[in-house]
């Protein structure tokens, strides 16, 4: 489980907000490793960003932090040591980024869509496809961010239609009188 590896604090981290990671490599590939790297992949409206996220032994733990940029939707971590890569068994170590009220930032599950989808971010962060994991986050922010829609339709009407939805006119036709 993701949890039992890896943890971040605060538990909903918010853009421009210092954040601390601690990954325990027991039970990985890493486990035996004394020197290992964080990888953080910032998800924002661009595409994601891949940035070195130094870690220091502590324990048997590895403890790093960094900033979370001003732009962050969504953070996914991977671990290294030589040419290992650890990344949850390729489903990813991922953090939503939050506001103050602790709700996912707009933007936050149009990110996780992709980083799922199998898209670029998903394969540059070695997360594997996860079509139904997707559609939940993209569902999501269809629904929460309903003024986004210019932005949020596109993904949200293929994956429905991909589902072979039989309410999909009921559930598309309305939405796109709004277009």
């Amino acid at each position: 489980a993701q949890e039992s590896h890896f943890k971040v604090e605060p538990q909903f981290p918010r853009q421009g907000e210092k954040v601390n990671i601690t990954f325990d490599p027991a039970g990985t590939e890493l486990e035996s490793e004394s020197a290992i790297e964080g990888i953080v992949y910032v998800s924002d409206q661009k595409g994601v960003a891949a940035l070195e996220l130094p870690m220091k032994k502590s324990g048997k733990q590895f403890t790093g932090s960094f900033v979370v940029a001003d732009t962050a939707l969504a953070l996914s971590f991977a671990f290294i040591a030589g040419d290992k890569k650890e990344t949850n068994q390729r489903k990813g170590y991922v953090v939503q980024v939050y506001d103050e009220k602790q709700q996912p930032v707009e933007g936050s599950g149009r990110a996780l869509y992709r980083l799922y989808n199998n898209m670029y971010d998903g394969y540059l962060a070695g997360i594997d496809q996860n079509t139904e994991l997707a559609f939940t986050y993209i569902e999501k922010e269809y629904k929460a961010y309903p003024g986004d829609i210019k932005a949020n339709f596109p993904s949200y009407a293929a994956e429905v239609l991909k589902r072979k939805d039989e309410r999909y006119q009921e559930l598309l036709l309305g939405e796109l009188q709004k277009l």
